[in-house]
């Protein structure tokens, strides 16, 4: 009994009814994504801006310095270990500053190196109330290549000299001179400080001197990092409303879209055709009237001539003849009415066809209505039989 009832619910599932299907169509916005090239980035550069990377498209940057540190492992990053050699090497000196105890007043000063008088340019202006002075010279020298050369000046005097790398202090040398003293201090007599050395790291042996001094051998790092190509996508649409991809638009908007109801297109269709049909047996109305007219037309009536002061008398009797007859009431009754009559009968049977249609699928379904209804009857009668 259930799969008889299942049957029956199936059948009325599957039964189309007309008038209840929505008969349209959905055209869809398309587009196409355009590719927007951006700058070369590290992985960890990328941004909102463009936010997409082509890791195909790449380049890879110079070798970093050589460092004793391992470098930090990233994305896109390339590192390279060496066994290498450990130096200590002097600073260079390019700043030198004269302290003196009391008023600064030294003069015609010069700084030598290999005999030649070095270009300089004086950092603080020096005048009368001063207590030093700071030169800066062109090039860096190491301390035991520099010479200072003055005069001491009209008073008796004690001065410290400062030789630096940048702020860095390398040496400092303290001098005593009388007045008017005309001295040469060579940087040499001056105590290196533990901050005037710097590590110097190298992947083949250097030559050692007063400068230079080994130190060890040690682990060498440098790497290599590798820049992408970074881009957005852009959507381009096309300009119309589409049923399925066109070309390189491929993907569908799918909030963006119209609905067709093609059965609008279908009811004009039908409304064009009946008109069709109408206006071929209105024409063939019209032909069968000016058939009956031509025969009209050819009856043997009276001539009708045209004299001056009006008709005679046999035009007269052809007005006669054709009143008996009826016969120009008769033709202008058929020429205005009859395919007006015929007309509204292809339109009402038109009508009635699409009436019966629906009427037909109004009775299937109450046939499995009543169907049904009996069917449940029947289940409980036989329930009721059982008790």
């Amino acid at each position: 009994m259930r799969k008889f009832l299942l049957f029956i619910f199936m059948c009325l599932m599957v039964i189309p009814v007309k008038g209840l299907e929505a008969d349209v169509t959905y055209k869809y916005k398309y587009y196409r994504l355009n590719k927007i090239l951006g700058p070369m980035v590290y992985k960890d550069e990328v941004n909102n801006e463009f936010p997409f990377i082509d890791e195909n498209n790449f380049v890879q940057t110079d070798f970093s310095d050589i460092s004793i540190n391992k470098p930090p492992v990233k994305d896109g990053r390339n590192i390279f270990e060496y066994d290498g050699f450990h130096y200590s090497e002097e600073l260079k000196i390019n700043i030198i500053e004269i302290k003196a105890t009391s008023n600064f007043n030294i003069k015609n000063i010069n700084f030598i190196s290999n005999g030649e008088n070095l270009d300089y340019e004086i950092l603080d202006k020096v005048s009368e109330n001063d207590k030093s002075a700071v030169y800066k010279l062109n090039k860096e020298y190491y301390l035991d290549e520099l010479i200072v050369t003055g005069n001491s000046g009209t008073y008796r005097n004690n001065f410290i000299f400062n030789f630096k790398h940048d702020e860095i202090l390398v040496s400092k040398i303290e001098s005593s001179y009388a007045p008017n003293y005309n001295f040469k201090r060579s940087a040499d007599f001056g105590f290196i400080t533990s901050d005037g050395y710097q590590d110097v790291y190298s992947l083949e042996k250097l030559k050692e001197n007063n400068h230079i001094k080994y130190v060890g051998e040690v682990k060498l790092y440098n790497y290599k990092d590798t820049k992408y190509q970074s881009y957005k996508l852009e959507k381009e649409y096309y300009d119309e409303y589409l049923e399925s991809p066109f070309k390189d638009y491929i993907y569908r908007d799918d909030n963006d879209f119209i609905v067709i109801d093609n059965s609008d297109e279908d009811l004009s269709i039908e409304e064009s055709n009946d008109s069709l049909s109408t206006t071929e047996n209105s024409d063939e109305k019209f032909s069968d009237i000016n058939s009956t007219k031509s025969e009209i037309k050819t009856l043997n009536v009276p001539k009708v001539e045209k004299i001056s002061n009006g008709l005679n008398k046999q035009n007269n009797s052809a007005n006669d003849y054709m009143e008996n007859n009826n016969m120009d009431n008769t033709l202008e009754k058929v020429t205005q009415y009859k395919p007006i009559l015929n007309l509204n009968k292809t339109k009402t049977a038109s009508n009635s066809l699409v009436t019966e249609n629906h009427l037909y699928d109004v009775f299937k379904l109450l046939i499995l209505i009543i169907l049904l209804i009996i069917t449940i009857r029947l289940k409980n009668k036989v329930k009721e039989y059982y008790r």
